[in-house]
């Protein structure tokens, strides 16, 4: 079977002008993100609040040598207590494929995330379901189409212990993705894309009332006939409201 999908690959790839074949490698995953409160919605018996957030991505490949990846990913959401509803877009850059050369894509997304409240405060967790509108173009065949991507993700923290500063955390994470339509560019039908499994630690630290995150962990990516392994490290700050902020003294 996985002689035959790679087969497949290949003739698809030589197709399409692509000189990119998938293999095992080790890879370095490098983000940073940015959030914050637009606006704190008054008089609501809720918790509600306009979000905004930032993600920029920098992903190496070749045994984590080389630039493989770049991602932005501006994003607004609505929160209700621990619900929140994300609307965004992302611009991708990929030196190994064509068809992601220059890769939009729009996507919805609906998390909803437990801060600490279960096992006395020790365990917290984050589940999200993601769509994705990718949008790929080929200039040699004058050729744009739209690839539909379901992503659902489930993280879990525990405390181990604390520090003056913050606390440190055992992090497991896993995401899967899921194809919705086939395109002429890819191939492929409705079908398992690719699986993230994730396992580290993260500092976190709260300033002003708002969580600051330090992590760094192991990946496992699963794709269709081939695995990348390697050292995810992000940090993620949230800019505190300006009521969470000390006045200021003129």
């Amino acid at each position: 079977m996985f002689r035959i999908l790679l087969y497949l690959l290949t003739i698809h790839c030589a197709q399409a002008q692509i000189s990119y074949i998938p293999q095992d490698d080790w890879v370095g995953f490098n983000w940073v993100q940015v959030e914050g409160v637009l606006k704190k919605i008054e008089h609501t018996t809720n918790d509600q609040k306009l979000l905004y957030s930032l993600e920029a991505h920098y992903r190496l490949n070749n045994q984590a040598s080389e630039y493989h990846q770049f991602i932005l990913r501006p994003m607004l959401g609505y929160r209700i207590n621990n619900t929140t509803i994300w609307m965004g877009y992302a611009h991708l850059k990929d030196t190994t494929s064509p068809l992601a050369d220059n890769e939009s894509r729009f996507f919805q997304m609906v998390t909803y995330a437990d801060e600490g409240n279960i096992v006395n405060s020790k365990v917290s967790f984050l589940a999200g379901l993601r769509l994705e509108q990718r949008y790929w173009t080929q200039p040699q065949v004058n050729l744009t189409e739209i690839n539909y991507r379901m992503r659902a993700m489930l993280r879990v923290a525990y405390e181990m212990f604390s520090l003056p500063t913050g606390t440190v955390n055992l992090v497991v994470a896993n995401e899967y993705f899921y194809r919705l339509n086939s395109t002429q560019l890819t191939g492929g039908s409705k079908e398992f894309d690719q699986n993230r499994t994730q396992l580290g630690l993260e500092f976190r630290r709260l300033i002003q009332g708002a969580p600051q995150q330090l992590t760094i962990s192991y990946m496992h990516n699963r794709y269709q006939g081939f695995t990348n392994r390697g050292v995810n490290i992000g940090a993620k700050m949230t800019i505190p409201h300006r009521s969470q902020r000390p006045p200021r003294h003129y």
